[in-house]
């Protein structure tokens, strides 16, 4: 620092150092320092140097930086260093900072760029090489720095840019999704509509709001569409006054009429006419059929018909009393039922038993207790009910012996209401028990007649519901009266629903499943219905079919501003 002292007075001294002036009184009791006026910057740096910032103040050197600017430029091309040589305090600093380096901020020298060249002020010191190299190395870690803060903020540029770019991509693309959603559920809506009036059109609609947006909603709607277009027709004349049935696991179909009875063989997607059996069978009661028996009242006793061929019935045996068979074994050999009772000591209905292995001597097996609930394992092997006695608490497993007894096999608990209802599975390994009245299914594994475990438990959440289980595709079938739900049990700890179908007319009995066939059939009492719960197999059999695909005008119609994509294969 360069000091100027200067005699003031007597009782002080005033010292100049750089821009501030130093007051020091005689006594040196008091010492101040006073800054220049902050209104304004001084103009005049004292004895430091101009600076490049304070060349508007540096006069008197204009000829001399421009012959300095030239012989710079004679550098350029000659090569070599340019040295400006002056005795201290000349103005060497000032004429190269506020001089020179200004002027070529201006772009002085003749060469394009040169005012953005790089440029490194130092203070050559006694060591001038070191010091070169410690500013160089100053230098390029700042030109690093920069370097780096100009791509951090590049990048962060680009990336703000960049997710910009794709929310907007992402906004625009959510809202054409959700104009198409909503499209399309016009369209399951506009098709839901249609089923009864123009069905073809119903299903075209509903596969391709589907195939546009594949969601439950859209699926249940194709599946209850292609219902409306899926009777199996029969190959008769209309029936006056019939009653359909249909028995598990769906091959063989009967009607009552006026005239008697009439059979079917029911195929993949026709039913084939069989027998017809009149006069003697105009006055029966409350029938019962599986694919092996037809068995009904007449009169004041049960008769049991074969009808492994419905073409040729046959008649197997007569029980003598009358009986309303609700459960039996696939080969109809025995029989569970109830009988009417009326007299003065009692009334309503008990449960008797029988076994129609030897048709000319059916034998009557007796009941443990009075049954409330009972069912028939699919062989004819197991029996399983509930009690009066303790309330209905708990199912009874009972074995069928050989010469017609019922020996105990195992016991199952109920829920606290024990007002359960429960059938086997279509195989016989397992059982299905609705609780009431919170209308859930508990599944157990009954594969072990000796000791039955809790498998699954599925809770559709409603009222009214009935339970069915096939272990073929292990599918439980949830269903009321004009709704049907699939449940998938492959994992039976997490049951998976597949899909809903509503039914095009009441239910009259519960849907069969068909294993050879992959479907399902079921009656509303005046036809056969074939019921998919699986949309791509519906894709198929709607492809193969030119009356079910959506025309471009109905396209455009029912789809407006949605692009047409290829609903088929």
């Amino acid at each position: 620092m360069t000091r100027l002292r200067a005699t003031v007075s007597g009782h002080a001294r005033a010292t100049i150092a750089g821009r501030d002036v130093h007051v020091h009184y005689e006594d040196g009791v008091t010492r101040r320092a006073e800054a220049p006026d902050a209104d304004g910057e001084c103009p005049y740096p004292g004895l430091a140097a101009f600076t490049a910032e304070q060349s508007q103040w540096f006069f008197g050197r204009d000829a001399l930086t421009a012959r300095l600017v030239e012989r710079a430029a004679e550098r350029l091309d000659e090569g070599g260093p340019l040295v400006v040589v002056a005795p201290s305090g000349a103005g060497k600093s000032s004429l190269l900072r506020a001089g020179l380096l200004t002027a070529i901020d201006r772009g002085a020298l003749p060469v394009r760029g040169s005012a953005r060249w790089p440029r490194l002020v130092l203070t050559p010191t006694d060591q001038p090489v070191l010091e070169h190299e410690r500013d160089q190395r100053a230098a390029a870690r700042r030109r690093t720095r920069r370097l780096k803060l100009f791509v951090a903020l590049l990048t962060a540029l680009v990336l703000v840019l960049a997710a910009t770019a794709t929310y907007a991509v992402i906004a625009e693309r959510r809202a054409d999704q959700a104009r198409t959603r909503a499209v399309a559920q016009q369209a399951v809506m506009k098709a839901t509509s249609l089923i009864s009036t123009r069905p073809e059109l119903a299903v075209a609609l509903a596969h391709a709001a589907y195939r546009v947006v594949p969601t439950p909603e859209t699926r249940d709607a194709l599946l209850t569409a292609h219902l409306a277009v899926s009777r199996i027709p029969r190959g008769d004349a209309a029936l006056r006054t019939a009653s359909v049935r249909i028995g598990p696991p769906g091959r063989v179909a009967f009607a009552s009429e006026q005239s008697g009875i009439l059979l079917w063989r029911v195929l993949a997607d026709r039913a084939v006419p069989g027998a017809r059996l009149s006069q003697e069978f105009q006055y029966y009661y409350n029938p019962f059929i599986n694919d092996s028996v037809m068995v009904f009242e007449v009169e004041e006793h049960t008769d049991v018909w074969s009808i492994d061929d419905p073409a040729v019935p046959r008649r197997i045996a007569a029980l003598p009393r009358r009986v309303q068979v609700f459960s039996a074994s696939s080969d109809g050999r025995v029989l569970l039922g109830y009988e009417p009772q009326s007299s003065t000591e009692d009334s309503g209905m008990v449960r008797s038993l029988w076994d129609v292995s030897d048709p000319a001597a059916p034998t009557e097996i007796a009941l443990p207790c009075d049954v409330v609930v009972g069912r028939v394992r699919p062989d004819g092997q197991v029996f399983a009910s509930t009690c009066a006695e303790d309330g209905g608490a708990s199912i009874r497993f009972w074995r069928i012996t050989g010469n017609h007894a019922l020996q105990p096999l195992a016991e199952v608990p109920l829920g606290s209401s024990g007002t359960g209802v429960f059938d086997y599975s279509t195989g016989g390994d397992y059982l299905v028990i609705t609780e009431q009245p919170d209308e859930w299914a508990r599944i157990l594994d009954v594969s072990d007649e000796h000791d039955p475990r809790p498998w699954s438990e599925v809770r559709p959440g409603g009222e009214g519901y009935q339970f069915s289980f096939s272990e073929e595709d292990r599918t439980l079938v949830v269903h009321d009266n004009v709704e049907v739900s699939f449940w998938s049990l492959a994992d039976p700890a997490r049951p998976e629903r597949l899909s809903t179908v509503r039914t095009v007319f009441p239910l009259s009995h519960v849907p069969v499943y068909r294993p050879e066939f992959g479907d399902y059939v079921y009656s509303d009492g005046q036809e056969i219905w074939r019921l998919d719960r699986d949309a791509h197999s519906v894709t198929a059999k709607i492809c193969q079919r030119e009356d079910l695909r959506l025309g471009d005008d109905d396209w455009r119609q029912f789809l407006p501003e949605v692009d047409r994509v290829p609903v088929c294969p």
